[in-house]
């Protein structure tokens, strides 16, 4: 209609001017430096609410315009670039020519620009007259046109609501009976979730262990002055394992003996003073028999106090507590030469001929459940001796392809959470194994296993989806 080059239409947002369209192009890149150039005189025309008519000459025109329009003409080489800035079109009833006709420059000066209208000729030459009236005919129906779509995208949600009417080509003609075949089949499955059951199992992970299993700990402060036995000795009770040096407590020992040894020699001396001196006067052999009976005393708490000594000194070689195996890894060089304090764990010993159990590390967020399963008759069993037990299922890291079987009693099970470096808060189960091949395959105490610990029956939808349930609780509704 207006045979130029090309057009291009600009909106306002937030008080800069930004290029939507450009004849004859698909997509536009707005970090070109053509398109930002464009950006920037269409922003400076808006601003003055004037009109731009560009023909080669910038003789009439401000400063900020032929700055922007040189620049924007040295990238596109236009011959004349005009610019119409687009007023918010008067609202009306349709079809009301007389109030068209009526509305003066000055109305429409007054209404709010919305973007700009950019004409160029590159090669054509058309005549600022014949230009303008083209121009100024798209010009009212791209002012209308373009103010409507403003308006309609400006509907609040209106993403959403143009998602949903794409979506509903689903409900339309032929594909109804598809749409609704597939939602049927959404349902039924949805449906079947609430419906058929599942096994409820609670998994933690756990670690396989001899039952019979003692720690051996310092009981005095001290350094290592020898290790008697390696990983995977067999030791005896009462087997010498460890042997500590103090030399603080030898200090006091030598100090003590030397001085009941003195008193003892000062009691001595008043007893014999007493036993031979007969031409002693009352006076004297009372003051005598004190210094004894002074020093005697003294003798004697030094006695006491040495052998109290001594007992520590002899708690400075550590035994084993019980027949079995070291299980602690390289504890000779652990220990050699390290000084400890009363209390630390020195080694570990076991029993691995007595009898298993797997240590389960159960999430302390879990325990309600479990809880629940002991007191559910249908879920909870009863073995001959009247103990109530849960059964447990059992792999083995090293052989997760064998399922193995166990109990787990209820007085087995903790009463008090612990904080565990992999697993978070946890709460000790101990599982007695009652598949011999369990024990076969691995006597290793300290064996990574994961167990799984029947709960009964729940449907498909609560044990898929209880855990997500209870994290949206915890995290995002309380």
């Amino acid at each position: 209609m207006i045979d130029c080059d090309r057009v291009s239409v600009a909106i306002l947002k937030g008080g800069k001017a930004k290029v939507i369209a450009i004849s004859g192009q698909d997509s536009i890149e707005n970090r070109s430096n053509n398109v930002q150039a464009l950006n920037n005189l269409a922003t400076r025309v808006i601003k003055s609410g004037e009109p731009l008519w560009y023909d080669g000459s910038t003789e009439d025109l401000p400063a900020q315009l032929e700055e922007a329009i040189e620049d924007y003409v040295d990238l596109s080489h236009g011959r004349t670039v005009t610019v119409l800035p687009i007023r918010q079109p008067e609202r009306r009833l349709e079809g009301d020519v007389l109030a068209e006709r009526n509305e003066t420059n000055e109305a429409r000066v007054r209404r709010d620009i919305i973007g700009a209208l950019i004409v160029e000729q590159i090669e054509t030459q058309l005549s600022r007259q014949t230009l303008e009236g083209r121009a100024d005919l798209v010009y009212e129906h791209a002012c209308r046109a373009l103010s409507n779509s403003m308006n309609h995208s400006n509907i609040l949600f209106m993403p959403v609501w143009r998602f949903l009417d794409r979506c509903l080509w689903m409900f339309r003609g032929s594909a109804l009976p598809k749409t609704a075949s597939i939602l049927g089949l959404i349902g039924a499955g949805l449906l079947s979730m609430f419906l058929i059951p599942m096994d409820f199992d609670l998994q933690g992970n756990g670690k396989l262990k001899p039952t019979v299993e003692r720690q051996v700990f310092a009981h005095a402060d001290g350094e290592v002055e020898k290790v008697f036995v390696k990983h995977n000795d067999e030791v005896k009770k009462d087997q010498t394992l460890v042997k500590l040096k103090n030399n603080e407590l030898e200090q006091q020992i030598q100090t003590t003996r030397g001085q009941r040894d003195q008193f003892a020699q000062q009691a001595y001396g008043h007893k014999r003073q007493l036993d031979s001196l007969t031409s002693l006067t009352d006076a004297e052999r009372i003051r005598l028999q004190q210094d004894y009976n002074q020093a005697d005393q003294e003798a004697s708490n030094r006695d006491a106090e040495l052998k109290l000594l001594i007992e520590r000194e002899a708690k400075l070689q550590r035994l084993s507590p019980i027949d079995g195996l070291v299980t602690t890894w390289d504890v000779e060089k652990v220990l050699a030469a390290r000084p400890v304090v009363t209390g630390q764990v020195l080694m570990t010993i076991a029993d691995p001929s007595g009898p298993w159990e797997v240590e389960v590390m159960m999430p302390e967020k879990r325990m309600r459940y479990l809880d629940g399963a002991f007191k559910n008759e249908r879920v909870c069993k009863t073995d001959e001796n009247g103990q109530r037990y849960l059964d447990v299922e059992i792999i083995l890291m090293t052989k997760p392809d064998t399922k193995h079987y166990g109990k787990l009693y209820e007085p087995a099970v903790g009463q008090r959470a612990e904080l565990d470096p992999e697993d978070g808060a946890v709460v000790r189960l101990r599982c007695v194994p009652n598949d011999k091949a369990l024990l076969e395959i691995s006597r290793r105490s300290g064996a990574r296993v994961m167990a799984d610990v029947k709960c009964g029956k729940r449907s498909v939808a609560f044990v898929c989806f209880y855990e997500v349930i209870e994290w949206i609780r915890a995290n995002l509704l309380f």
